[in-house]
């Protein structure tokens, strides 16, 4: 699958918005705009299901409620209890010659009911009685009452209702009603396993019937292995081999449903439920059958030389048996990450780092593994060799095809490079690549002198890194009390108008009109004049207390 490529920034060098956010990470976008624009278009045709309450007959009052049909519940195994099951049961309908136009009506309107909470297996019983007990009709019939008695909870009651209508003689019927016998297993199997705070508990769960619905499951596609419900089916292994306790069996179904998935919304979803239901899992740390979760589960081991939360640090004997399965999965660049890893985190040896990762001699670095190789081998220069070595290997990186993330990660490795050696000015030279305002503004407001500030706060930078500039100076000034600087220096806000905060983009710690302040804003009964003319007092007489006192409670007006 083709993920999309992450988000660039608007315009990095103006902007300081975070370029390591999930959204701009995985490619996503945060608007819903169209969302309206669909609905509208949409909004004055007759839906499907409006149609084919008019094909069945249904009273003119039924049809005028299908655009507003909504089930009353719809979580847990309510989910499926839906419109779209409504329809799905009118098709059947539609397509059932053997049915008489009034028992469609019948059984049309008794599905809808269904959506409602008021609805029971008794009702149902009661409201379909006219309909004969065998056909198409009686099996139609049969099938809602021990659905409803389903959605109710009464487990054993549908059990014995589906198991009998899986010989029924109405195919859909029939294959239904086998599908629906693995999640009446699987609804036993965690019908009493709620904690005390009613959260569900997987060690109370019923592992019987969990093995139970593995073999419904396997009972379900054997009988129906392109059926209505096998992709369905399929993806109950996994809930199944879950309240089993079964993690290696998990685990090769998560491996097995990633390497097919091409829908990036479904990815994601699959992608959660495995954090939730296998990586969150201490007992789950290594096996063969899915070499990418184990991948995972060793880079998080190797967060720390203790371990990480609960799961035991990577030894090296570990890593050493896993060659063979990564080796298998042709996984030997993940592996080499692995051991690099190993060292430089674990061993603290950024010799035997270097060792493994060789200079990138390509042109393209996408790749997250060798992308990353890369990155550990810039840390291990560092350590090893110093900051020049470490400088050079992020320009050169620099030079390469990356994509929108990794660029700016290797800016931001540059600059951290550059601050940590004390040649912060480098990153302000006409031909740095470190051209994102985030990281530049940082180490303008924390690891600059008066110089740098002065240089950046001319007409060559973005208004937004000399506004950042011109704030920092001004205000480093005033905290190291360089009355004189400060007034010459002032004089630029007549040329440099103050930022303006938006969505997304707040300037509130860079705000220049507050040294415009003209001491009119002060408490009733309290004189104050101009924050110049205080600094203006302040570099005549430096120990003027009255000054002193003013320029702390403008400096800073919500200290104590």
């Amino acid at each position: 699958m083709a993920l999309p490529l992450p988000q660039p920034l608007p315009d990095q060098t103006r902007t300081r918005v975070n370029p390591f956010t999930a959204y701009r990470v995985m490619g996503l976008t945060a608007s819903e705009a169209g969302l309206d624009e669909a609905s509208s278009d949409s909004a004055d045709k007759p839906s499907s299901l409006t149609a084919k309450a008019k094909l069945l007959g249904l009273p003119p009052e039924v049809q005028a409620q299908m655009d507003t049909l909504a089930p009353e519940e719809n979580e847990g195994r309510h989910v499926s209890n839906d419109v779209n099951a409504v329809e799905t049961f009118f098709d059947v309908l539609l397509a059932d010659t053997q049915l008489s136009a009034p028992q469609r009506i019948q059984l049309a309107q008794a599905r809808i009911n269904m959506l409602s909470s008021a609805t029971t297996s008794a009702t149902m019983t009661r409201d379909l009685a006219n309909l004969p007990a065998d056909g198409h009709a009686g099996e139609l019939k049969q099938y809602l009452i021990n659905a409803v008695a389903f959605y109710q909870g009464l487990f054993e009651q549908a059990n014995s209702g589906f198991q009998s209508l899986t010989t029924a003689n109405q195919p859909w019927v029939a294959e239904t009603a086998r599908y629906m016998l693995i999640r009446v297993s699987l609804n036993q199997a965690m019908e009493n396993a709620l904690d005390e705070y009613n959260m569900f508990n997987v060690d109370k769960a019923d592992k019987e019937q969990g093995r139970r619905a593995v073999e419904r499951i396997d009972a379900y596609l054997q009988a129906y292995p392109k059926g209505l419900y096998a992709d369905s089916a399929r993806g109950l292994y996994r809930r199944a081999y879950w309240v089993i306790g079964d993690e290696n069996a998990l685990s090769a179904c998560y491996q097995q449903v990633i390497a097919v998935q091409k829908d990036l919304d479904a990815l994601q979803t699959i992608n959660n439920e495995i954090d939730n239901k296998l990586l969150e899992s201490s007992i789950f740390i290594q096996t063969p059958e899915a070499p990418l979760l184990m991948l995972v589960q060793d880079l998080k081991r190797l967060r720390s030389d203790k371990g990480w939360m609960q799961w035991p640090a990577l030894s090296e004997a570990e890593l050493i048996a896993q060659q063979a399965m990564f080796d298998d999965a042709g996984m030997q660049q993940q592996y080499r990450y692995l051991q690099a890893a190993f060292h430089y985190y674990q061993q603290r040896d950024a010799a035997a780092t270097l060792a493994l990762i060789p200079e990138e001699t390509g042109n393209d670095l996408a790749d997250t593994t060798r992308f990353s190789l890369q990155i550990l081998r810039g840390l291990a220069l560092e350590a090893e060799h110093g900051w020049r070595e470490a400088e050079t290997h992020w320009r050169h990186l620099l030079t390469l095809k990356t994509n929108e993330t990794q660029q700016q990660y290797l800016q931001l490795s540059l600059a951290e490079t550059l601050v940590k050696s004390g040649h912060p000015d480098v990153i302000f030279a006409p031909d740095s690549p470190v051209k994102n305002l985030r990281f530049r503004s940082a180490v303008l407001k924390t690891s600059t002198n008066a110089n740098l500030l002065r240089q950046q706060t001319g007409e060559q930078q973005t208004h937004e890194e000399r506004a950042v500039a011109l704030h920092t100076l001004l205000t480093q000034s005033l905290v190291h009390r360089d009355y004189a600087a400060y007034l010459k220096d002032s004089e630029l806000l007549r040329t440099i108008e103050p930022l303006k905060s938006a969505e997304n983009a707040s300037w509130n710690m860079e705000d220049l009109t507050a040294f415009a302040w003209d001491g009119s804003d002060t408490e009733e009964g309290y004189q104050c004049p101009s924050l110049t003319t205080v600094v203006s007092t302040l570099n005549k007489r430096p120990n003027d207390a009255h000054a002193t006192n003013l320029s702390g409670g403008i400096l800073f007006p919500h200290r104590k």
